[in-house]
């Protein structure tokens, strides 16, 4: 009779092999002191797991996303975000190996959607001006971090998420984590008298500043917004989600950034504008807006009419303070966008084509500035970039770049209303509503900021745009799939 408590050979092999791992693992991490090596284990049980099921390291991925921290190697310029983007290189090395495997896994209609094709425009694109590069090897660093990005956040995640059943369980396992550190990070702002100054010392390590802290909550909302209705009334969870609403709201008050302000008002007009066709007319009204304002500060130079005063221009401690210079173009955040947005339009006019490749902004703007706009923030310790995500386009990827990505965001924007008029199913036109949303939001920040390649901003950005494509296909086509 065989003994229920034996292993096979092969569970043997299997166990033996992960022990004796695990154990050099260490040992070899201890004696080099390259403490990384320990989770050589962790990469092992990971990468079975992408081949037996990827669908569970993807919901992995969006558990960490929260979570991650930037890790910068020493000796260099390069850095990472740990655990996320390993994770991310993984699947879409995984993914590559299915579609190999199984060549008809993308389904013909996503990859010929409209939306797919255009992004693909800017993608091969951004690889263009990778190789006509000022600094090739910087370019292509940023391209193959596009494509990791790209290929699991639209392609990987079409596969999985399609539609509002599918969602929930990625919206649960991103939103946990979330809330867990949103919830830390106000109890740190509490142990400082929610001092405006302290901001961007309660976030860290989680994230880089103040900015992409509430950027990622504004992104998330509107899904936090809609998932109460997911659950009937009096039920734990749709209480909870209740009770987080308010929490997400103080949480993006506190962090004290004006943008996030904004986006969420003009979420809330923009929600009115949805439903009554009306959101695609808007964004190109404000689009032509804006165009004029940029003409009229070009013309005989009344820019110059906005130039600071170096000594008054200053970065306030005090939130009423900063709102009032903010107000009087007194505010030196608000004005150090002016000094690099006035060096993008100078260098645009050196490279006006083909730009000087994607990441390339730092290392050129500061021979292109006025120092009339000077203040006491442009040394730019944090090597941030143009701080305006179109102009950035325009200065690294040229103006052809520009057109394509402006060409996509439109589109993009008329495929979302056009969705919202045919999808009547309550959940999904819930989930596309969140979606379109959360896009605005982003974009808003966009205006004033470089999210679309930080990454708790940037693979929520592509990951609405797989949901909206699935979503589009589904109500089109009266079918699911993609």
């Amino acid at each position: 009779m065989p003994n229920k408590g034996a292993i096979g050979t092969d569970q043997f092999v299997f166990y033996t092999g992960f022990g004796l791992i695990t154990l050099a693992s260490l040992l070899g991490g201890a004696y080099l002191e390259q403490y990384l090596l320990a989770l050589l284990p962790f990469i092992v049980v990971l990468g079975y797991f992408s081949l037996v099921d990827f669908q569970k390291v993807f919901y992995l991925l969006l558990f960490f996303l929260p979570l991650s921290i930037e890790y910068y190697f020493k000796g260099s310029n390069l850095a990472t975000d740990l655990p996320t983007e390993p994770l991310m290189i993984g699947l879409m090395f995984v993914f590559f190996l299915y579609v190999l495997a199984n060549p008809g896994l993308i389904k013909s209609r996503f990859l010929v959607h409209p939306i797919i094709l255009i992004l693909g425009l800017h993608y091969f694109w951004t690889f263009i001006t990778a190789l006509t590069s000022e600094d090739m090897m910087v370019s292509l660093k940023f391209f193959l971090a596009k494509t990791w990005y790209i290929v699991v956040f639209v392609f990987l995640a079409g596969l999985i998420l399609k539609d509002s059943k599918t969602f929930r369980s990625a919206f649960w396992v991103l939103f946990v984590p979330l809330f867990c550190i949103t919830l830390l990070i106000l109890v740190r702002q509490a142990l400082r008298g929610f001092a405006f100054d302290e901001v961007n010392d309660a976030v860290m390590p989680y994230f880089r500043n103040h900015v992409n802290y509430a950027a990622h909550l504004t992104m998330v909302f509107p899904f936090l917004w809609i998932a109460a209705y997911w659950y009937e009334k009096g039920t734990f969870k749709r209480r909870f989600l209740l009770i987080s609403r308010v929490i997400f709201l103080v949480a993006i008050y506190f962090s004290y950034t004006r943008a996030c302000w904004l986006a969420l008002l003009v979420a809330g007009i923009a929600y009115f504008l949805l439903n009554r066709g009306w959101l695609p007319h808007a964004l190109i009204a404000s689009f032509i807006i804006l165009l004029g304002i940029f003409g009229y500060l070009n013309y005989k130079n009344n820019f110059m009419d906005l130039a600071p005063s170096y000594r008054h221009t200053i970065a306030h401690q005090n939130l009423t303070k900063h709102i009032v210079a903010t107000y009087q173009l007194k505010d030196a955040s608000s004005m150090e966008r002016f000094y690099r947005w006035l060096a993008a339009f100078n260098m645009m006019d050196q490279n006006t084509l083909l730009g000087y490749g994607p990441g390339n902004f730092y290392p050129y703007y500061k021979e292109y500035t006025l120092l009339n706009f000077r203040t006491y923030l442009s040394d730019n310790e944090e090597r941030s970039t143009v701080h305006n995500y179109f102009l950035l386009m325009l200065v690294e990827q040229g103006v052809i770049g520009f057109l394509i990505f402006l060409g996509f965001t439109i589109s993009l924007f008329f495929y979302c209303q056009r969705l919202f008029k045919y999808i009547y199913e309550r959940q999904d036109r819930l989930l596309a509503t969140a979606a379109i949303l959360s896009l605005l939001v982003l974009y808003v920040n966009l205006m004033l900021s470089d999210l679309v390649e930080a990454v708790k901003t940037g693979t929520l950005f592509f990951l609405n745009i797989a949901l909206l494509v699935n979503l589009d296909i589904k109500h089109r086509k009266g079918k699911v799939g993609n």
